[in-house]
């Protein structure tokens, strides 16, 4: 589990600022011989405020997180607890509808 890369779209935050879920992507997915299975995720978010409104009307300001996670045989409850660990560094506007969304992410996203 390691985060690959952060970037903005447009425009930087303020440090009042906070971040909240647009879209999950799966950029590829890595099968070992141990059984594991590391997906590589993209999450962008919309730039908000501390009540989790969009700030302004330019919604072009997005922040994005590349990361690989191990989501093979794990237990919903683990991947969920290594994500949330992961994103804990970023001001996570709602971080529970981003675990909920991570969790069904295979019913919209192709593996």
């Amino acid at each position: 589990m390691k985060i690959r890369s952060t970037f903005h779209d447009s425009e930087r935050m303020n440090p009042t600022d906070m971040i909240r879920l647009d879209k999950i992507k799966i950029l590829g997915c890595e099968s070992h011989a141990d059984s594991s299975y590391i997906e590589t995720i993209e999450i962008s978010f919309n730039v908000c405020s501390k009540n989790g409104f969009i700030i302004g009307a330019n919604t072009d300001n997005r922040f994005r997180i590349v990361f690989d996670i191990e989501t093979g045989y794990l237990p919903e409850d683990a991947i969920e607890k290594q994500l949330k660990e992961l994103l804990k560094p970023f001001k996570i506007y709602d971080i529970e509808t981003l675990l909920q969304a991570f969790r069904y992410r295979r019913f919209y996203c192709k593996l």
